[in-house]
């Protein structure tokens, strides 16, 4: 008798201790999530997304990476491979998985006001 009352007590702690790991692990999850679009949000992601919808079939080439490709991409932001800084932020050289070169700009933190500047900066930096 004594073991079955361990056995299901033991049991009870470890069903609660998965539950409030699974609980922890989704809110941490959640709040990445909300963390990256908020990021997205102040370096103009969302004034790029209105661009690339105004400007349609022009710009299906265009394509948004994930953070870590472009990490990947720059040697995690070597300094190597700065090919010059502006106001709004510094232009990497990033070779992408099938060999193609890009300049990947990555924004300085800053007001949310320049975030509109930040995307529409002209294009310096061309192979």
């Amino acid at each position: 008798m004594n073991f079955q009352l361990f056995a299901g007590v033991t049991m009870g702690f470890l069903v609660l201790f998965l539950g409030i790991s699974w609980t922890c692990w989704g809110m941490k999850k959640r709040e990445f999530t909300k963390l990256k679009e908020k990021h997205f949000k102040e370096n103009g992601g969302l004034l790029l997304l209105q661009q690339l919808d105004r400007h349609g079939s022009s710009m299906r080439t265009t394509k948004i990476f994930p953070a870590e490709e472009l990490e990947k991409a720059t040697n995690n932001y070597h300094e190597s491979r700065v090919l010059g800084e502006g106001g709004y932020g510094t232009v990497y050289k990033g070779i992408l998985p099938d060999d193609t070169m890009v300049a990947i700009k990555k924004s300085k933190g800053g007001a949310l006001t320049q975030s509109d500047q930040f995307v529409n900066e002209k294009r310096k930096y061309l192979y």
